[in-house]
């Protein structure tokens, strides 16, 4: 979501009828009933994006969706990881302006938010596009069970920060 409420234009591909294969969508809201997203639609308005991870209008769906706001939890309290809750990260208008305010910023664990921070963003990305691509959806429990499958997989290959804060596993 971009400061200050600006709208900013976004492509969904369709899968109605018609003979449009891209439809313009305004503000992260479908404005046409041939998205192919109805696995991320949540009350107020569908997960979509351009496709692109790195545009700042796809970062909404890393950490204010449902969805993902249940993945980041269980990560949080499975590392006890205070700084990994969405909902006190900083909005703001670009995602290097995020990762620097909310990432960069964490101080002495810096190294160890950073990695798991885009450990969950891959997994979001990978699952977001399984359920656009092959219509496939999967559980946010089974999400997090490949995030800590994949921690510890790091953990082993001498990841000493990831290793730190496992010590209990």
């Amino acid at each position: 979501m971009r400061a200050g409420g600006a709208k900013s234009s976004q492509l969904v591909i369709g899968s109605g009828g018609d003979d449009s294969f891209l439809q313009p969508v305004t503000s992260g809201v479908v404005t046409s009933s041939a998205s192919i997203m109805p696995q991320w639609k949540e009350p107020e308005r569908a997960w979509v994006g351009s496709g692109n991870p790195c545009d700042d209008a796809d970062m909404d769906l890393f950490y204010a969706v449902t969805f993902s706001i249940r993945i980041w939890m269980m990560v949080r309290d499975w590392l006890g990881l205070a700084e990994l809750n969405p909902s006190l990260w900083q909005d703001t208008d670009s995602v290097r302006e995020w990762w620097d305010s909310n990432i960069l910023g964490v101080g002495m664990r810096r190294k160890t938010i950073a990695s798991i921070t885009m450990l969950v963003i891959w997994e979001l990305w990978n699952e977001r596009n399984v359920r656009v691509f092959r219509d496939i959806s999967t559980m946010p429990l089974i999400i997090f069970y490949k995030i800590k499958n994949e921690t510890r997989n790091w953990a082993i290959a001498g990841a000493k920060h990831m290793s730190s804060i496992m010590s209990g596993e």
